[in-house]
């Protein structure tokens, strides 16, 4: 544990005017700042106006409540600089212009922003430019990744999940790796119901900020929750935690679990080093933003970068684009966004088209955000999830797929599965999905799997054959497998289970040519649990 040093905070924190850092608001977010600092007479920093002229333009687009909130000294602009940064995305250099990383530009210029907002969380550190600014101070003694940190805490097997407020844990005693035994005993001592965080207090100290010297315990802890409820939704919002099936935990509280995404990744970042934070803050900033480069060599004049080949009427309706698809996932309707962006904005038709063109030119980019949130919702988003699913079957894997969805059966009792796969001449494969981060295929569903849509496909398909059973969810534990080679014992027919992101993953191989439906039929032939990285195992990374 670091130890008190005056004027330094000894918790952790995160700006927390954007509290739910969806990607497709940080990309819009990276955007808008972009265009306004280079197009600037004036310098950002020190310019009051010019902050709260990118507030304006924040009111119109809806990533901030209209209002007449500004005062003379307003500092809101500036939070939403400083979450840049703390991000890794932007970067201020001697002479006081504002640049963007190459993280920044990648999602400037169109990447899929998810999978960049999720390496750029896992890698950020403190110390750091941000934690070392003048309204945070965080303790210089304290070096630890907080978001990788939180993740290996989930990942522990005595841990599992945590609750709202156990966030708040990290934030207070997390000051290292070492200190990650700690905070598991601290989880463990209030779940078991004797304890509250304020019992754990041995030092108030603890709990010190500069800002706000001589508070209560009361007063402080109530910071310490809302900076922990800011660490849980920058993850959620980037898909590395999900809200998680609650009874499964005989819990009435709602409760978060590390999803395949992040666990997969965490074998990525766990062994990197830390970034020497004894550098300039260029210096910091531009190794922190490389992201898989291996040096950012970038001469940069001016005030910042410009778009490639993009205009101001492009990126507005690429802003329109990435929030609708957020808000709408598989029901998005191309021919309505057309519609609207013609009469409601006036853009005209070629210009629309390119936009879409270009989206949709990655197929993984048109699922990935709003799939890492249905693939997880219970639920709340099962049907949405097997929309996605049946979409992805039947557009990026190139098979004809069909939506069943709650049909039941005419005769008899029970439902069919939710998917219908044709894959070559009169064969099929059934999906059934589950919008869950921890699924563990229990007795139910596999009794129905094996006794019911097994047993009576024939009803929906009578001269077909099925070539295997597929349970497509967020995450699998357990003992899955087995349960897979139990159902193809019984059955006859071949049994898989694949992770949504996986799923999703399959596209890339196919783009790549590194194998072809008769790859991804074999695998579906496995008797065995298919995630991301099974796939690097056996196909290579892509």
């Amino acid at each position: 544990m670091a130890v008190h040093i005056d004027g330094c905070r000894r918790l952790w924190m995160f700006p927390r005017n954007i509290r739910k850092i969806h990607p497709w608001k940080i990309s819009q977010l990276v955007s808008i700042f972009n265009e306004l600092n280079r197009n600037s007479e004036y310098e950002w920093h020190g310019k009051q106006d010019i902050q709260d002229r990118f507030c304006k333009l924040l009111e119109e687009t809806g990533l901030k409540r209209v209002g007449d909130q500004y005062d003379p000294k307003s500092g809101g602009p500036r939070t939403y600089y400083k979450q840049l940064e703390l991000l890794g995305l932007v970067f201020t250099k001697p002479d006081k212009t504002i640049h963007l990383t190459i993280a920044g530009e990648k999602i400037l210029n169109g990447e899929p922003p998810v999978s960049i907002l999720q390496r750029m969380l896992l890698r950020l550190q403190y110390p750091s430019v941000y934690s070392k600014s003048m309204n945070v101070k965080i303790n210089p003694d304290i070096k630890v990744r907080p978001f990788e940190f939180v993740l290996k805490l989930l990942r522990d097997p005595r841990i599992e999940y945590l609750k709202s407020d156990d966030f708040s844990i990290p934030v207070i005693w997390g000051h290292s790796d070492s200190d990650l035994e700690l905070c598991i005993q601290k989880v463990l001592k209030i779940r078991s119901g004797k304890l509250e965080i304020s019992d754990l207090i041995d030092d108030k100290d603890l709990l010190y900020t500069h800002k706000t010297v001589g508070r209560t315990i009361e007063n402080a802890l109530v910071d310490v929750k809302d900076i922990g409820n800011t660490c849980k939704n920058y993850l959620q919002s980037c898909g590395l935690i999900a809200e998680f099936d609650k009874s499964i935990f005989a819990t009435n509280v709602k409760v978060y679990c590390a999803t395949e995404y992040s666990l997969n990744l965490l074998k990525e970042i766990e062994g990197t080093g830390y970034i020497d934070s004894n550098v300039s803050d260029e210096a910091f900033q531009r190794e922190f933003g490389k992201l898989n480069n291996k040096r950012d060599t970038r001469v940069l004049l001016g005030r910042s970068v410009e778009v490639a080949k993009k205009d101001p009427e492009y990126l507005q309706i690429k802003r329109s684009l990435l929030k609708i698809i957020s808000e709408t996932g598989a029901e998005f309707d191309k021919s309505q966004f057309i519609s609207l962006m013609k009469n409601e904005y006036g853009f005209a038709d070629t210009k629309i088209e390119k936009v879409l063109d270009d989206y949709f030119k990655d197929s993984r980019s048109s699922y990935e955000e709003r799939l890492i949130e249905v693939s997880t919702g219970g639920i709340k988003t099962a049907n949405e999830f097997e929309k996605i699913v049946t979409s992805i079957f039947g557009g990026i894997l190139d098979f004809k797929a069909s939506h069943i969805g709650q049909k039941h059966r005419s005769a008899g009792t029970g439902a069919y599965t939710d998917i219908i796969v044709d894959i070559s001449g009169e064969e099929i494969v059934l999906i059934d999905t589950k919008a869950s981060p921890s699924y563990s295929l229990g007795s139910n569903d596999f009794a129905k799997i094996s006794s019911n849509y097994i047993k009576n496909y024939k009803e929906l398909r009578p001269s077909s054959s099925l070539n295997s059973f597929g349970v497509v969810a967020g995450g699998f534990k357990g003992n899955v497998e087995s349960r897979l080679r139990e159902i193809k014992e019984l059955t006859g027919v071949p049994a898989f289970a694949i992770t949504a992101s996986a799923l999703v993953r399959l596209s890339s191989y196919i783009e790549n040519k590194t194998f072809g439906k008769a790859d991804i039929l074999r695998l579906f032939s496995s008797c065995s649990v298919i995630t991301i990285l099974t796939l690097a195992e056996e196909f290579g990374d892509v």
